[in-house]
């Protein structure tokens, strides 16, 4: 297992970058855990992209990159990203992007992958800026026809009702009859 502590840019800029997603296919990674700030979205996309199709990924972790200082284009490329790795990686089951700023347009594309995706277990999408109403339209209907779905962590700073619900369903499904 690899680990840096901190913040280091230089594994996702320059030449390090298209090593560390060769590094990436080659492998038989399970997980993949990246708690740094990596502000580049070409770089996020290109991570992302490596990831595409890897047969033994389990569990994507992203998480603090406070992409929300990006513009909204920006955050939709990576969200479309995200969206990809989760239709193309038929081994996950796990996906935490928790505390990364995304928001409803860039997040929209992943809630619609689901409808895609039948290994999906546990997803952590909280502190992304979900709104009342992207929650009502969008978060709340993926997660009730994406029955495999688990565990769902989806808190945001102020009460967004259709988030509860759609968490409760979860944990309804787990816990019947409770």
């Amino acid at each position: 297992m690899y680990e840096r502590e901190g913040y280091d840019e230089d594994l996702f800029s320059g030449a390090s970058l298209p090593a560390f997603c060769d590094a990436l296919r080659a492998c038989s990674l399970q997980t993949l855990g990246i708690s740094a700030p990596m502000a580049c979205t070409n770089s996020s996309v290109t991570l992302l992209d490596a990831l595409q199709g890897h047969a033994t990924l389990q569990t994507l972790e992203i998480t603090g990159y406070s992409w929300a200082s990006q513009p909204e284009a920006a955050r939709v490329r990576i969200g479309a990203a995200l969206a990809r790795v989760l239709t193309t990686c038929p081994a996950l089951t796990r996906l935490c992007i928790y505390e990364n700023g995304l928001g409803c347009d860039a997040l929209r594309p992943l809630f619609a992958a689901l409808e895609h995706n039948t290994s999906l277990r546990k997803l952590d999408v909280g502190f992304n800026d979900i709104g009342q109403a992207f929650a009502r339209d969008c978060v709340l209907p993926a997660v009730r026809r994406h029955e495999a779905l688990r565990l769902l962590e989806a808190r945001e700073g102020p009460y967004i009702r259709p988030l509860d619900q759609a968490m409760k369903l979860v944990w309804e499904r787990n816990n019947p009859g409770m």
